[in-house]
């Protein structure tokens, strides 16, 4: 599988959107995964609705989590298998803390390049590992 294949290794989404003016929580799975749902999410992180991504391949214990809010973003690689995390590294080294989502990140893991995000989902999706385009740090 290339990163242009139409398969997905991944089997669970979950997502938060904003939708009607409220928070909505949304779920799904194998069948459902497809690049209409891709292309819905991307048009809702471009709308600045998308709040929250989780995507987990369970069979493999891995997973990418994405934080979104007023286009900021953060997100990370969790491999419970090998029990290592990587996260966006912007190569600031900035340490003060910036808010997403009711969340906060050190601003080195803070994107503000949304064409890099979703590369980086993409990328995870297709092919369930780390794109090479992004710096990553690991933990």
């Amino acid at each position: 599988m290339g990163v242009n294949s139409r398969e997905f290794v991944i089997d669970s989404i979950s997502v938060s959107i904003i939708q009607n003016d409220s928070k909505v929580f949304l779920s799904y799975n194998n069948k459902d995964i497809n690049e209409e749902l891709f292309d819905l999410l991307k048009k809702n992180l471009d709308d600045g609705n998308l709040l929250r991504l989780e995507m987990s391949n369970t069979g493999t214990d891995l997973s990418m989590s994405i934080f979104c809010e007023n286009g900021l973003s953060h997100f990370g690689i969790i491999d419970l298998y090998n029990e290592v995390n990587y996260y966006y590294d912007n190569c600031s080294g900035d340490s003060s803390l910036v808010p997403i989502d009711g969340q906060v990140f050190e601003k080195w893991m803070v994107c503000e390049d949304n064409t890099l995000l979703w590369e980086a989902v993409m990328f995870f999706a297709h092919n369930g590992e780390r794109s090479l385009r992004v710096n990553w740090k690991e933990e």
